[in-house]
């Protein structure tokens, strides 16, 4: 299983924001990863991390590369509400290039499969 990662440095989580909601959201998601056998995929080779801090850029590679991948995984539906809302159609476009948009906040042993 693979899988791709995305991470909102804006959303504020439990009073924290910034770096700190950064450092919250990574660990919550390798723990995820970890504990599910999931592959960490880097589409482009030139990011800077591991995980994507922009879904425009996310939006581009998948484009570019044209492939699907077993999960997009965010921390919860607010890291990616406010891009759902102001480009619906984008939205869509990536969601196309994944079996499964996972959002570990608000995921259940069964909804694991």
């Amino acid at each position: 299983m693979k899988g791709i990662t995305y991470i909102n440095g804006k959303l504020p989580i439990n009073g924290e924001s910034g770096e700190k909601s950064v450092e919250i959201q990574l660990s919550s998601i390798q723990q995820y990863i970890h504990a599910y056998g999931i592959e960490q995929v880097t589409i482009n080779p030139y990011q800077i991390h591991s995980h994507y801090t922009l879904l425009h850029a996310l939006h581009h590679d998948l484009h570019k590369k044209n492939k699907t991948y077993d999960y997009l995984i965010t921390y919860s539906s607010d890291a990616t509400a406010s891009f759902k809302q102001l480009y619906p159609e984008r939205w869509g476009q990536i969601s196309q290039y994944f079996h499964e948009i996972v959002e570990i906040q608000d995921a259940t042993i069964e909804k694991l499969g």
